[in-house]
């Protein structure tokens, strides 16, 4: 029975994978190079794959943000998130999930008054402005990368169309692995400090809630992301998709994290970043590396008001969803 508290996460995990098909293969879509149907399937086993196998790193992250005793408080908490992405929808603002459920949870604590770990919430918001700019500087460098080996070996056009879809398809699919390895505790997190559920089974659950919500993903949000900000060919589609995957890479991989330190280099922290603003930072890569042109900036100043107004609405929200309960005398 107390398994039903977990359909706010389940509900989470749909959206998720319904609007992020477009983060993994939405450029790929776009240039058609890659049938949705295609897509959908290896996003969707992907990602769970990826949850499965190595999102520890980001849950500890999470679950140092804050520690949710109850599944009834978890669900108040995905209500919270899932309430956000709502009313940030309707506005027009971009948004993450990642980004509302850090916001809801420092809301439960200061509810709470339980002591928030400023630490981990620091690393958090500086992860989610330099991700962005990590992603776009890999698109520049794959763009030039990219022409300068095109110009040493001539691939005949027909073969260079077979080689990109199948880089495509590849690329894809590491993106997808790690977008559910950096993502998934952002939306099962709330769950996961619970002890009268099964972890395994909640990762589980959720994994296979994005996976349907990929099939059935919004072809209009992958319309958007293959040519509303920035128009791309082919090649491009895949500098950008690969670009996306290699930064999500750099917040989930504990592989990296030890290489760095090993040469006593910054490492990056294993934390949730919000996959939209990564592929954004991506596209926006490729839009400088050609000049600026073609760029639509008003969509770009979104993107950074969402990485302020996000949290605070979510932890706002909880905040007030909390108040009302407990006053009310709910139990938690």
């Amino acid at each position: 029975m107390i398994y039903l508290f977990l359909l706010g996460g389940l509900f989470l995990g749909w959206s998720f994978g319904r609007n992020n098909l477009s983060n993994v293969f939405g450029a790929a879509i776009g240039t058609r190079m890659v049938q949705f149907k295609t897509a959908a399937i290896l996003a969707g086993f992907f990602i769970l794959l990826g949850a499965l196998l190595s999102s520890s790193e980001t849950t500890d992250s999470m679950l140092q943000l804050a520690h949710i005793p109850s599944a009834f408080g978890a669900l108040l908490v995905s209500i919270s998130i899932a309430l956000t992405i709502l009313m940030a929808g309707r506005f027009g603002i971009p948004v993450s999930i990642a980004q509302s459920s850090v916001g809801a949870l420092i809301g439960w604590n200061i509810f709470f008054q339980i002591s928030n770990n400023w630490g981990v919430v620091v690393d958090m918001i500086g992860a989610w402005f330099y991700s962005p700019i990590l992603a776009a500087l890999l698109s520049v460098l794959g763009f030039y990368g990219t022409r300068a080996l095109l110009k040493k070996i001539k691939i005949p056009l027909l073969y260079r169309d077979v080689w990109v879809r199948t880089l495509l398809i590849i690329s894809g699919i590491y993106s997808a692995y790690f977008l559910g390895a950096n993502n998934m505790p952002a939306i099962a997190g709330p769950y996961l400090g619970v002890g009268a559920l099964n972890p395994f089974v909640v990762v589980v659950g959720v994994g296979l809630a994005i996976a349907l919500g990929a099939l059935m993903a919004d072809k209009r949000v992958i319309a958007t992301v293959s040519s509303g900000l920035y128009p791309l060919s082919p090649m491009e589609a895949l500098i950008v998709v690969l670009s996306c995957g290699v930064t999500l890479y750099c917040f989930s991989g504990s592989g990296l994290e030890g290489l760095l330190l090993r040469y006593n280099l910054p490492a990056f922290p294993l934390v949730p970043v919000p996959t939209s603003s990564v592929l954004i930072g991506s596209i926006i890569g490729i839009g400088m590396a050609k000049g600026h042109a073609g760029i639509h900036w008003p969509a770009l100043m979104k993107v950074v008001a969402s990485w302020v107004f996000v949290p605070v609405i979510s932890g706002l929200i909880c905040y007030a969803i909390l108040a009302i309960l407990i006053n009310g005398g709910a139990s938690l």
